[in-house]
């Protein structure tokens, strides 16, 4: 499956399910009559997050059963390694958009660690939500910090 076509059916899903998220979506794909290539990665990178996001939620579910942590563990050892199975499909999102933002990298910016890092905070929400733990304020602090 094309990456323009995978994008489009995450962003008609995306409506279908938040009807809110229209404006969001629709101004994601107006960004290319300014610059289509960063429009492309943003959109790749948006959807693919959004994605992830969405499971833990609990907005967006997976079929067959499958548990939503080790798949989300599995998803973030491909963004780790970059050896990319293209499994579940919005890994392909993934692998554009790193290697995109690899490739535009300056000195110091780590694309695939900001990656990592965006995972890890959304997993600790996730446990964090489960568990209702509460944070500190120290802890609440470092959160926003992170995200």
């Amino acid at each position: 499956m094309g990456i323009e076509t995978l994008m489009t059916r995450e962003a008609a899903g995306l409506i279908a399910r938040r009807p809110d998220k229209l404006k969001h979506t629709v101004g994601l794909y107006l960004i290319s009559f300014l610059d289509s290539k960063v429009s492309r990665v943003a959109r790749a990178t948006y959807f693919f997050i959004r994605y992830m996001d969405d499971l833990l939620d609990g907005d967006r579910r997976l079929s067959n059963g499958y548990q939503v942590l080790p798949h989300i563990e599995a998803m973030r050892s491909q963004v780790e390694t970059g050896r990319f199975t293209k499994e579940p499909k919005i890994m392909e999102l993934a692998e554009y958009s790193l290697r995109a933002l690899q490739r535009k990298a300056l000195a110091g910016d780590n694309p695939r660690q900001d990656y990592l890092d965006v995972i890890d905070i959304m997993v600790f929400d996730y446990h964090r939500q489960q568990t209702r733990q509460e944070l500190s304020v120290v802890q609440l602090t470092d959160y926003y910090r992170k995200t």
